[in-house]
């Protein structure tokens, strides 16, 4: 495993086209935290066991407002809807949803923090999954 070689290693993946959302980290060779938000609201899984990161969050497939938070409003009523919205999570303080982009931001390499001034000591590795060395990756930062 590569952790095992680096020290620590994390993966994280989001869709733009739905809410898919998760991540892996892993510290000397051993998976330290797993969240998938697909097989997390597939398997009903509400005693996800917790990563420091996700502390003062709510899992993406939580949503944490009572049943009956937007009766009486239309859900064709963007406007009402959004307004019943910010004012029920004000009242009951729900907190935001943590999406990959989030854990990232808590972690010590955020890659959305990662760009041409960046300045390194040492070695960073980015790996690519089975579809991106079979079919190559757009061009980035880092040399092919």
């Amino acid at each position: 495993m590569t952790s095992r070689r680096f020290g620590s290693v994390q993966w994280y993946g989001m869709s733009c086209g739905d809410d898919r959302t998760a991540r892996c980290i892993t510290e000397n060779g051993e998976v330290v935290h797993h969240y998938d938000a697909y097989n997390a609201e597939e398997d009903g899984d509400d005693d996800h066991a917790g990563h420091p990161t996700e502390s003062g969050y709510l899992l993406p497939h939580q949503d944490g407002f009572p049943d009956d938070a937007f009766a009486g409003v239309s859900h064709s009523d963007s406007g009402a809807f959004r307004a019943r919205y910010h004012q029920v999570k004000e009242e009951l303080q729900i907190p935001d949803a943590c999406h990959a982009t989030h854990i990232a931001a808590r972690l010590p390499v955020n890659p959305a923090g990662l760009g041409p001034e960046t300045r390194i000591e040492g070695r960073g590795v980015l790996a690519l999954t089975a579809c991106g060395r079979e079919h190559g990756h757009p061009a980035g930062a880092l040399p092919a």
